[in-house]
Protein backbone atom coordinates (compact mmCIF):
# COMPACT_ATOMS: atom_id res chain seq x y z
CA UNK A 1 0.00 0.00 0.00
CA UNK A 2 1.36 3.40 -0.96
CA UNK A 3 1.76 6.16 1.63
CA UNK A 4 -1.14 8.13 0.17
CA UNK A 5 -3.35 5.04 0.47
CA UNK A 6 -2.39 4.69 4.12
CA UNK A 7 -3.24 8.32 4.78
CA UNK A 8 -6.52 7.96 2.90
CA UNK A 9 -7.50 4.98 5.05
CA UNK A 10 -6.57 6.79 8.27
CA UNK A 11 -8.66 9.82 7.28
CA UNK A 12 -11.52 7.62 6.04
CA UNK A 13 -11.58 5.42 9.14
CA UNK A 14 -11.56 8.41 11.49
CA UNK A 15 -14.39 10.08 9.56
CA UNK A 16 -16.36 6.82 9.42
CA UNK A 17 -16.17 6.55 13.21
CA UNK A 18 -17.57 10.07 13.61
CA UNK A 19 -18.42 12.10 10.49
CA UNK A 20 -18.14 15.46 12.23
CA UNK A 21 -15.15 17.70 11.37
CA UNK A 22 -11.92 16.80 13.14
CA UNK A 23 -8.47 18.29 13.55
CA UNK A 24 -5.45 16.92 11.69
CA UNK A 25 -3.80 16.57 15.11
CA UNK A 26 -6.30 13.79 15.92
CA UNK A 27 -4.81 11.54 13.23
CA UNK A 28 -1.23 12.78 12.96
CA UNK A 29 0.13 10.22 15.46
CA UNK A 30 -1.51 7.35 13.56
CA UNK A 31 -0.20 8.76 10.27
CA UNK A 32 3.31 9.15 11.67
CA UNK A 33 3.28 5.55 12.89
CA UNK A 34 1.88 4.19 9.63
CA UNK A 35 4.40 6.06 7.48
CA UNK A 36 7.29 5.79 9.94
CA UNK A 37 7.78 9.55 9.91
CA UNK A 38 7.89 12.26 12.53
CA UNK A 39 4.58 13.91 13.39
CA UNK A 40 5.41 17.16 11.59
CA UNK A 41 6.13 15.40 8.29
CA UNK A 42 3.04 13.22 8.63
CA UNK A 43 0.93 16.35 9.17
CA UNK A 44 2.49 17.93 6.08
CA UNK A 45 1.63 14.89 3.98
CA UNK A 46 -1.96 14.84 5.23
CA UNK A 47 -2.23 18.50 4.23
CA UNK A 48 -0.78 17.76 0.77
CA UNK A 49 -3.22 14.89 0.18
CA UNK A 50 -6.17 17.06 1.18
CA UNK A 51 -4.87 19.80 -1.11
CA UNK A 52 -4.91 17.35 -4.00
CA UNK A 53 -8.46 16.31 -3.17
CA UNK A 54 -9.59 19.93 -3.46
CA UNK A 55 -8.47 19.91 -7.08
CA UNK A 56 -10.96 17.17 -7.97
CA UNK A 57 -14.44 17.94 -9.32
CA UNK A 58 -17.23 18.49 -6.82
CA UNK A 59 -18.78 15.21 -5.81
CA UNK A 60 -15.41 13.42 -5.87
CA UNK A 61 -13.51 15.23 -3.11
CA UNK A 62 -14.89 13.42 -0.02
CA UNK A 63 -13.05 15.74 2.40
CA UNK A 64 -12.09 19.40 2.54
CA UNK A 65 -9.50 21.10 4.69
CA UNK A 66 -10.74 24.16 6.58
CA UNK A 67 -7.86 25.60 8.56
CA UNK A 68 -6.56 22.57 10.49
CA UNK A 69 -9.89 20.76 10.39
CA UNK A 70 -10.78 17.93 8.03
CA UNK A 71 -14.43 18.22 7.07
CA UNK A 72 -16.18 15.16 5.57
CA UNK A 73 -18.35 16.16 2.61
CA UNK A 74 -21.75 14.70 1.62
CA UNK A 75 -20.15 12.33 -0.89
CA UNK A 76 -18.19 10.78 1.99
CA UNK A 77 -21.35 10.27 4.02
CA UNK A 78 -22.97 8.43 1.11
CA UNK A 79 -19.90 6.29 0.37
CA UNK A 80 -19.16 5.48 4.00
CA UNK A 81 -22.33 3.40 4.20
CA UNK A 82 -20.54 0.65 2.22
CA UNK A 83 -17.77 -0.97 4.29
CA UNK A 84 -15.74 -1.80 1.15
CA UNK A 85 -15.97 1.67 -0.34
CA UNK A 86 -12.88 3.28 1.22
CA UNK A 87 -10.44 2.08 -1.41
CA UNK A 88 -13.04 2.08 -4.21
CA UNK A 89 -13.50 5.79 -3.55
CA UNK A 90 -9.75 6.50 -3.54
CA UNK A 91 -9.54 9.11 -6.31
CA UNK A 92 -5.97 8.66 -7.53
CA UNK A 93 -4.47 6.16 -9.93
CA UNK A 94 -1.84 3.78 -8.59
Amino acid sequence: MFDSHKLWRIIWDRAAADPSPFEIAEISDAAADALQLDKKEATRRITLLLGELQRLPQGEQFFVLEGNAIVPLPEFTESAKDADSAMKAYPFEV
